[in-house]
Protein backbone atom coordinates (compact mmCIF):
# COMPACT_ATOMS: atom_id res chain seq x y z
CA UNK A 1 0.00 0.00 0.00
CA UNK A 2 1.94 3.22 -1.17
CA UNK A 3 1.29 6.80 1.00
CA UNK A 4 -0.65 7.76 -1.51
CA UNK A 5 -3.39 5.10 -1.40
CA UNK A 6 -4.01 5.75 2.32
CA UNK A 7 -6.77 8.51 4.24
CA UNK A 8 -5.46 12.24 4.67
CA UNK A 9 -2.74 11.94 7.79
CA UNK A 10 -5.34 13.06 10.68
CA UNK A 11 -7.47 9.98 9.63
CA UNK A 12 -4.56 7.37 10.28
CA UNK A 13 -4.39 4.97 13.34
CA UNK A 14 -1.17 4.71 15.10
CA UNK A 15 -1.58 0.83 13.60
CA UNK A 16 -1.57 1.66 10.12
CA UNK A 17 1.46 4.47 10.48
CA UNK A 18 3.26 1.59 12.30
CA UNK A 19 2.12 -0.72 9.67
CA UNK A 20 3.54 1.81 6.69
CA UNK A 21 6.77 2.52 8.10
CA UNK A 22 7.64 -1.01 8.69
CA UNK A 23 6.57 -0.85 4.67
CA UNK A 24 8.93 1.46 4.27
CA UNK A 25 11.96 0.08 6.25
CA UNK A 26 11.15 -3.22 4.40
CA UNK A 27 13.77 -2.65 1.98
CA UNK A 28 16.44 -1.77 4.14
CA UNK A 29 17.42 -4.78 5.97
CA UNK A 30 19.33 -3.54 8.69
CA UNK A 31 16.38 -0.75 9.96
CA UNK A 32 13.87 -3.45 9.31
CA UNK A 33 15.50 -6.38 11.39
CA UNK A 34 15.87 -3.24 14.25
CA UNK A 35 12.40 -2.57 13.88
CA UNK A 36 11.47 -6.69 14.23
CA UNK A 37 9.03 -6.84 17.74
CA UNK A 38 9.04 -3.02 18.11
CA UNK A 39 6.09 -1.10 18.22
CA UNK A 40 4.80 1.83 18.19
CA UNK A 41 3.99 2.96 21.50
CA UNK A 42 2.55 7.15 21.17
CA UNK A 43 2.18 9.33 18.40
CA UNK A 44 1.34 12.74 18.75
CA UNK A 45 1.40 15.76 15.93
CA UNK A 46 5.34 16.15 16.57
CA UNK A 47 6.39 13.33 18.19
CA UNK A 48 6.55 9.76 18.09
CA UNK A 49 7.90 6.63 20.96
CA UNK A 50 8.99 3.80 19.41
CA UNK A 51 9.58 1.11 21.94
CA UNK A 52 12.34 -1.66 21.50
CA UNK A 53 14.43 -4.68 22.59
CA UNK A 54 16.41 -3.41 25.26
CA UNK A 55 19.38 -5.71 22.94
CA UNK A 56 19.11 -3.48 20.03
CA UNK A 57 18.26 -0.40 21.41
CA UNK A 58 22.10 1.04 20.80
CA UNK A 59 22.41 -0.07 16.84
CA UNK A 60 18.74 1.76 16.81
CA UNK A 61 20.07 5.16 17.74
CA UNK A 62 22.47 4.48 15.41
CA UNK A 63 19.48 3.89 13.02
CA UNK A 64 17.34 6.83 14.28
CA UNK A 65 17.89 9.05 11.06
CA UNK A 66 16.28 6.26 9.05
CA UNK A 67 13.83 5.19 11.70
CA UNK A 68 12.28 9.17 11.93
CA UNK A 69 12.37 9.19 7.91
CA UNK A 70 9.89 6.33 7.59
CA UNK A 71 7.93 7.24 10.14
CA UNK A 72 7.61 10.87 9.06
CA UNK A 73 6.51 9.33 5.84
CA UNK A 74 4.03 7.10 7.37
CA UNK A 75 2.52 9.90 8.82
CA UNK A 76 2.79 12.59 6.00
CA UNK A 77 4.54 14.84 8.10
CA UNK A 78 7.71 15.17 9.99
CA UNK A 79 7.67 13.77 13.36
CA UNK A 80 10.35 13.65 16.39
CA UNK A 81 11.25 10.25 17.29
CA UNK A 82 12.25 8.71 20.54
CA UNK A 83 13.37 5.22 21.00
CA UNK A 84 12.40 3.57 24.20
CA UNK A 85 13.71 0.87 25.55
CA UNK A 86 11.63 -2.07 26.46
CA UNK A 87 11.75 -4.27 29.98
CA UNK A 88 14.34 -6.78 29.77
CA UNK A 89 13.08 -9.98 30.21
CA UNK A 90 13.31 -12.18 33.15
CA UNK A 91 16.55 -14.08 33.05
CA UNK A 92 16.14 -17.67 32.67
CA UNK A 93 17.49 -20.23 34.66
CA UNK A 94 20.69 -21.36 33.52
CA UNK A 95 21.21 -25.22 33.57
CA UNK A 96 23.91 -25.94 32.33
CA UNK A 97 22.87 -25.48 28.90
CA UNK A 98 23.87 -22.15 28.35
CA UNK A 99 27.47 -22.97 29.01
CA UNK A 100 27.11 -26.04 26.62
CA UNK A 101 25.49 -24.24 23.42
CA UNK A 102 28.16 -21.64 23.57
CA UNK A 103 31.09 -24.25 23.25
CA UNK A 104 28.94 -25.09 19.10
CA UNK A 105 31.05 -23.87 16.53
CA UNK A 106 28.08 -21.89 14.69
CA UNK A 107 27.44 -20.84 18.06
CA UNK A 108 30.96 -19.64 18.76
CA UNK A 109 31.27 -17.98 15.56
CA UNK A 110 27.95 -16.21 15.95
CA UNK A 111 29.49 -14.63 19.20
CA UNK A 112 32.76 -13.55 17.46
CA UNK A 113 31.02 -12.25 14.78
CA UNK A 114 27.82 -10.15 16.43
CA UNK A 115 29.94 -10.08 19.33
CA UNK A 116 27.10 -11.68 21.17
CA UNK A 117 26.51 -13.71 24.18
CA UNK A 118 24.05 -16.69 24.71
CA UNK A 119 20.42 -15.54 26.43
CA UNK A 120 18.66 -18.74 26.41
CA UNK A 121 18.69 -22.09 25.39
CA UNK A 122 15.56 -24.08 24.10
CA UNK A 123 15.89 -27.66 23.11
CA UNK A 124 14.24 -28.54 20.04
CA UNK A 125 11.38 -31.60 20.37
CA UNK A 126 12.62 -35.02 19.43
CA UNK A 127 11.04 -36.02 16.18
CA UNK A 128 9.28 -38.98 16.66
CA UNK A 129 9.80 -42.06 14.64
CA UNK A 130 8.66 -42.60 11.22
CA UNK A 131 6.77 -45.81 10.79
Amino acid sequence: MTRREMPPPGELTNEEIWALTLERCSPNRRVRLLLDGSRLLSMTREAAAVEVHPGVHTMAQGALAEITEAISWAAGRGVRVELVRAEAPEAPIDDGQTSNATEHPLVKSAIELFQARVIRVERRPKAEPEL
